[in-house]
């Protein structure tokens, strides 16, 4: 909507039965017409008398029935559901129904109630007011309760309604008539130019010297409680209720002639400066201000002396004045004296007792005087009504001289008059900026303020943009119309129900026929003044994007938006808006550029030419749109063949029948991989209109070029896909396509080129169905896009910018390698083919036709024969470069694969392919890297990369490995050689082991990849050194402090805090870093010539060296560059100090042995080891400055402490074996590394053994003690301890035997044996219930260990008799 409209809201059914009900009896009158005063037909025609009417005697008698509406007092609801009609002593009551068809447009005011209001005898009705109440249920929150109707009578009475007619108040205020009643109502977060407080509800009523205002809370209750009263009187038969009074404030005005209007602005606080300058004038430079400000009710009045006049009254005023109050004592006081009176001298008999006392008219309230402060003098002028703006600080005045004046309420002067308006009736309307409905919440929307004034005697509507616009609007209505302004909205609203209710009336048009028309007036039209032409365009720029949104726009609505645009700069926004719009479609759009081109084509303005072209550049686009759409819907996508063979390809690219061979299998490989998408989704090929446009620009540097964004890739994609597709994959000619560009817009080569590339790299799946079919489509496309941009005059040793190009922007980035590969063989193709073409004039070139050209390989190794020919013997630099990133894509692709191929097993999700230019940018390692990556991923054995043997693999695993062994490590000789692929494998095991430390398998892999690198132990010994240093020293060293904590192993909750590995899983780590560091110790880079660095002096390995310094990479790869790789940073570590290792390892065995068999009473940092030690654990292992400890003075009680530890440990080794049925060979391997450990403590290593034997018969292992009682040396020593255990266990034989053998058995014993057996504590062995043939023989045996001189040797002998006589009993 772009204008003013005044349309239609609401009917009046049977509208003549109202007029026949209300002047019954004007209606038997047939002269009526003839009553017309002399003046009133010379006032009614004045400004016509130059117009005679024809037709003036037929139309007086229907001007007269149509006028009857400007008799009547007539008031509608700011809601639109009720209406009330009065005239002299009758009312009707009007309420809004629906039809039954149930629309909204077809509701119409229905009488709900009729009748007659006089109570007084002779009183009329002066004045009637719908006053709609807000609903308090929850249900309907906002909502329109029921509407009362305040009717003002001549009598001074003031009498409410219901809907039905019921009176539920009848108050008199005054004894003059009501002149006007007027509401004022909450108005929520309203802007205004003065200091205005909010105010709430208010009933004013005026008489003609008095003023009575009507506090809004209490009279919504009251309102509330008396209708209430009535049902209940109504439902109970009684006849009437007893109302209680108002409570209201009346004003006597003083100092003003006859009042005819007034408004009520509301509450106003002062503004501090205008105080401060007031009382400046007043008291002068020293004169006090007070701090409060005061507040005030403000009151405006039109009539006359003054015109118009301003009265305030202090908020909390005041009692009446002392004259008032002593005046109506006086007179209560003479009443009371008269009565008493009357009764005592027995006057006024003669009034007769039946005298009907309610016939008395009820009591007047004397008033408070209020004064006027200022006012508009005008003796002469004489108003009619005021009107004020819903900012309630404007207001609009009628007067006798047919002028409309605009007043500032706040300042008291006039902004603006109107003239030749007589009998006017005036209205506010507010519009709002719908433009910001989509904002946030908080912020009330923009508004624009209108007047609208009706000259009933012209007919005119008209409406103007306050305070100084155009009239934005008229209309030509009928002259007997009323023009109705509520200026309320609902009475009893608050903050929380004001945002609920619906949008309220504040202007209509009342017709003859009984229709009202609702005026609405569009925001912009408040932008229209000329200097606003920036501001009305912003707003209409607003309308074009509201239509945009709507699911059906008409072309015709937008062009006349963008028509009434005044600026170009907008206009061209408003058509940018049409373009990026997804719901436009091409007819819309293409009307709309027409139009308008057409129209702005007349400006002669520089800014509007610029403007032409760009409307001009925006209709070819619209139209290769439209030509393309054609094309693509006539386009085939059926295959009519099969794919071609290598033969095909051999054919199509001129490349040898190997190289074919060579590109089928990579197709092959890669489809089977998961490099592609396994689900696909039925792709749109259409493009809308708003996307093609988004892709193509002007060329700011050459205004007749159009230009692609090449750095969005996206947006390449969407313009490739809609011309390129149609030809790549199906009939469409690419000459076709391309011609139709060139006949519409004018695209440099090089960005078609770009677009076609980036959409044959997003459909490489597409490409690889049949890649001789689609190659062939890309090779046209590049031949004919190629033909005058490459350079055709470079030489041999010169390389084309064109081709370059193609190679480092196209080729070596892409993410998409099989389909970058087929895009080198192709370019590759036609660059040769135009060499030959430039070089000889002719259609092919020998180089193509008596043989293909020399790969990379070929061309720096000279492989191939024909090199050695003359033909060859010249180089053209572009097919070597060709032929090098050719080489670079296969090598890519295979790499590719591979990933693809660890996707379907366990390679994370965010595993993406890699390009070119990756490879050659993340260092020479980087394949060895990736490799490495998917071998690590899937879990795959470490004699995988040696053997190529997996057991137990699945299908999917099988053929990685394969293709890993048979296809890439043949492409990758160097990358992927045994030890470099080891080590890469080591170091991400390693890593991912660092990243969840709970997978102990990954760090045991990772060691054992580096057992595996055997034939470089530079590499071996530095990677090993890093894992440590790296991630697994930390770790290492906190769990050491963690056990020295607690003096035993942690619990798992200590574990994961301080180390980050729970304790079931503590021991296996500590046995990888025993592994890690024996690794260390055992390798000796020194022993081994370092690669790369041969010794002085000796020619031959200095050549060696360098050529495996050179064979280090392939050929290809040779200019990687980046990173080092972790082959490189191994070889680069620094020996590692051998002492510093093995003292490590002591730690670790300790450690190990902790968490191993759970040992208590272990410090192993403060006990075990002394200061000096304790602080070489925290250097790096190739430290050569720490300070070791002596090995030759060592501490006394670290050396018990350590001995101590060892008993304990071989004492759980052998408990361990015995209670968890361990290997008798995980028990074994425990000794002896305690043994070797008592060697390397300086400790007696003896004694160990010894302890070990002893403990092997305290738990029944005879057999193994046997066995290890051989490596003791100390014989008598060994023997002296065991016969305490042939005692122990003849002391639980005897005991659990029967009583009766067991004494015969003693009685037959030396009583010094019986007395020392029983002395015996069986319980110190572990396992005492042995077989008697078991203790016989060990008595044996330490009997022959004991010598003759023993001290014990006669024991000895008495308990091998001992034994024997139990053996035999």
């Amino acid at each position: 909507m772009s204008s003013c409209t005044l349309h239609h809201l609401i009917g009046i059914q049977n509208l003549n039965e109202i007029h026949q009900f209300l002047f019954q009896e004007d209606n038997d009158d047939t002269n009526a017409p003839e009553e017309v005063t002399w003046e009133d037909g010379w006032s009614d025609n004045w400004e016509d008398v130059n117009q005679p009417d024809s037709n003036e005697g037929a139309n007086e008698e229907t001007s007269y029935r149509n006028s009857w509406i400007q008799d009547c007092s007539v008031s509608i609801s700011p809601t639109t559901t009720f209406m009330a009609i009065a005239y002299q002593d009758k009312a009707v009551f009007l309420e809004a129904k629906s039809d039954p068809t149930g629309y909204k447009s077809s509701s119409s005011f229905v009488v709900s109630w009729k009748g007659v209001l006089q109570e007084e005898p002779g009183e009329i009705i002066t004045d009637i007011l719908c006053l709609p109440l807000v609903s308090l249920k929850r249900s309907s929150h906002g909502s329109t309760d029921w509407t009362c109707v305040v009717v003002g009578f001549s009598s001074g009475y003031v009498r409410m309604y219901t809907e039905t007619g019921s009176l539920i108040i009848s108050q008199l205020l005054h004894e003059l008539p009501v002149v006007q009643l007027n509401c004022r109502t909450y108005e929520g977060n309203k802007t205004s130019h003065n200091n205005s407080a909010e105010v709430g509800d208010e009933l004013t009523i005026l008489y003609n010297d008095t003023l009575i205002v009507i506090d809004g809370f209490s009279l919504f209750q009251t309102l509330r409680a008396c209708r209430n009263q009535v049902a209940l009187a109504a439902a109970s038969g009684m006849t009437s209720i007893d109302p209680p009074p108002l409570s209201y404030k009346k004003w006597i005005l003083r100092g003003l002639g006859p009042i005819k209007s007034h408004v009520s602005p509301g509450t106003i606080v002062l503004n501090p400066f205008d105080q401060m300058h007031t009382a400046s004038i007043l008291g002068g430079f020293n004169a006090t201000v007070s701090t409060n400000l005061p507040t005030m009710s403000q009151y405006v009045t039109v009539g006359t002396s003054p015109f118009v006049g301003f009265l305030y009254a202090l908020d909390g005023t005041s009692q009446p004045l002392l004259s008032h109050v002593a005046l109506a004592v006086a007179s209560k006081l003479k009443s009371a004296l008269f009565n008493a009176a009357s009764g005592w001298l027995s006057w006024g008999k003669g009034v007769k007792p039946s005298e009907d006392q309610s016939k008395q008219k009820p009591k007047v309230e004397l008033g408070t005087p209020l004064d006027i402060r200022s006012g508009l003098p005008d003796l002469r002028r004489q108003g009619h009504s005021i009107v004020l703006a819903p900012s309630a600080w404007l207001g609009a005045t009628t007067d006798s001289f047919g002028r409309v004046m605009l007043v500032d309420l706040n300042k008291g002067y006039v902004m603006r008059v109107w003239k030749g308006y007589r009998d006017a009736q005036i209205a506010f309307v507010r519009s709002h900026d719908d433009t910001q409905k989509h904002r946030h919440s908080g912020s009330s929307p923009r508004s624009a303020l209108f007047l609208v004034i009706y000259a009933p005697r012209r007919g005119l509507l008209e409406i103007w943009s306050c305070i100084n616009g155009p009239r934005v609007g008229a209309f030509n209505i009928s002259k007997n119309a009323r023009l109705l302004c509520p200026g309320y909205k609902m009475f009893g609203m608050n903050n929380s129900s004001i945002t609920h209710i619906p949008n309220m009336l504040e202007c209509c048009v009342l017709g003859t026929d009984g229709e009202i028309q609702v005026i609405t007036v569009p925001f912009h039209l408040a932008l229209s003044d000329p200097g606003s032409h920036k501001a009305r365009d912003i707003h209409l720029l607003k309308k074009v994007g509201q239509l945009l949104h709507k699911k059906k726009t008409e072309s015709t609505e937008i062009v006349k938006l963008l028509l009434e645009m005044r600026l170009p700069s907008f206009q061209q926004q408003g058509v940018v808006k049409l373009m990026q719009s997804k719901s436009i479609e091409i007819h819309v759009l293409k009307s709309c550029l027409e139009q308008v081109l057409e129209r702005t084509k007349q400006s002669v303005k520089r800014d509007d030419q610029n403007f032409v072209e760009f409307l001009q550049f925006h209709s070819h686009v619209v139209n290769l749109y439209e030509q393309m759409s054609k094309l693509n819907d006539s386009a085939s996508y059926e295959k009519s063949h099969e794919p071609k063979a290598a033969e095909g390809l051999v054919e199509l690219l001129n490349i040898s029948k190997s190289e074919a061979d060579n590109a089928i299998q990579l197709q092959v490989d890669y489809l089977n991989s998961g490099c592609l998408p396994s689900v696909l989704f039925k792709e749109d090929h259409s493009v809308r209109i708003s996307e093609f446009i988004s892709c193509i620009s002007i060329d700011v540097d050459v205004p007749s070029m159009s230009k692609l964004p090449l750095d969005d890739e996206s947006k390449l994609h969407i313009f490739g896909k809609f011309i390129f597709h149609s030809s790549l994959f199906g009939n469409v000619s690419p000459h076709e396509v391309l011609q139709t560009i060139d006949n519409n817009i004018q695209v440099s080569k090089k960005d078609l080129l770009r677009a076609l590339f980036v959409y044959w790299q997003e459909n490489e799946r597409l490409a690889l169905q049949d890649i001789s079919e689609t190659s062939s489509k890309l090779l046209a496309f590049v031949n004919l896009l190629s033909r005058h941009e490459h350079n055709a005059d470079s030489s041999c040793d010169s390389s084309s910018s064109w081709w370059a190009w193609i190679r480092t922007e196209v080729c070596v980035p892409s993410m998409k390698p099989f389909a970058a590969y087929l895009v080198s063989l192709v370019c590759r193709s036609v660059a040769i083919a135009f060499k030959a073409t430039n070089e000889k004039g002719e259609a092919k070139d020998p180089i193509i036709t008596e043989g293909e050209p020399p790969t990379y390989e070929e061309s720096c190794n000279g492989t191939k024969e024909s090199t050695m020919n003359m033909e060859w013997e010249t180089l053209w630099v572009d097919l070597e470069h060709w032929n090098l990133v050719v080489t670079q894509l296969e090598d890519c692709v295979a790499v590719n694969t591979c990933i693809g191929m660890a996707k379907k097993l366990s390679l994370p999700e965010e595993a993406v392919n890699v390009s070119v230019h990756d490879l050659l940018n993340n260092g020479p390692g980087f394949i060895s890297e990736l490799v490495a990556r998917v071998v690590s991923s899937c879990n795959l054995h470490p004699n995988v990369v040696d053997s190529g043997i997996q057991e137990g693999g699945a299908d999917i695993e099988g053929n990685l490995i394969d293709f890993l062994h048979t296809k890439l490590q043949k492409r990758f000789p160097v990358s992927l050689s045994s030890n470099t692929l080891h080590a890469h494998c080591c170091w991400e095991d390693v890593v991912a082991w660092n990243k969840d430390p709970e997978v102990i398998s990954l760090l045991s892999r990772s060691v054992a990849h580096i057992e595996k690198i055997k034939c470089d132990p530079h590499v071996q010994h530095g990677l090993a050194l890093l894992a440590w240093h790296t991630f697994v020293g930390k770790r290492f060293l906190s769990l050491a402090k963690l056990i020295d904590k607690v003096g035993k192993s942690p619990k798992d909750r200590l574990c994961r805090k301080d180390v980050g590995i729970s304790d079931s899983s503590m021991s296996d780590f500590c046995r990888c870093c025993n592994l890690l560091l024996q690794t260390i110790s055992d390798v000796d880079p020194d022993q081994f010539p370092h690669p790369g660095h041969p010794e002085e002096n000796d020619p031959i390995k200095t050549d060696e060296s360098r050529s495996d310094d050179n064979l280090m990479y392939e050929d290809a790869w040779r200019d990687a560059i980046g990173k080092q790789s972790i082959v490189e940073m191994s070889r680069e570590q620094l020996t590692a100090n051998y002492e510093l290792v093995q003292h490590n390892m002591h730690l670790c065995f300790i450690l190990h042995s902790v968490m191993e068999f759970n040992l208590r009473g272990v410090k192993p940092l403060t006990r075990l080891f002394d200061t000096t030690g304790l602080k070489c654990f925290t250097d790096e292992l190739t430290s050569t400055k720490c300070k070791l400890p002596d090995r030759d003075h060592i501490d006394l009680a670290v050396s018990s402490e350590r001995k101590q530890f060892l008993t304990k440990l071989v004492t759980a080794s052998v408990a361990s074996h015995v209670d968890s049925n361990k290997p008798i060979t995980e028990m074994k391997h425990w000794v002896e590394t305690s043994l070797q450990m008592a060697s390397e403590f300086q400790l007696d290593r003896n004694m160990i053994q010894l302890h070990y034997v002893n403990e092997l018969f305290r738990y029944g292992l005879d057999n193994d003690g046997y066995e290890a009682s051989h490596t003791v040396s100390d014989v008598d020593v060994l023997g002296s301890t065991l016969i305490l255990i042939v005692g122990q266990r003849l002391s639980f034989f005897l005991l659990n035997t029967s009583p009766d053998d067991g004494v015969i058995l003693l009685s037959q014993m030396p009583p010094t044996v019986s007395t020392w057996i029983r002395s015996q504590d069986h319980s110190q062995l572990a396992k005492a219930d042995v077989s008697i043939d078991m203790t016989h023989e060990l008595a044996q045996k330490v009997a022959y260990m004991l010598p003759e001189h023993h001290s014990q040797y006669s024991m000895g002998l008495y308990l091998l008799e001992a034994a024997s006589a139990i053996k035999n009993s």
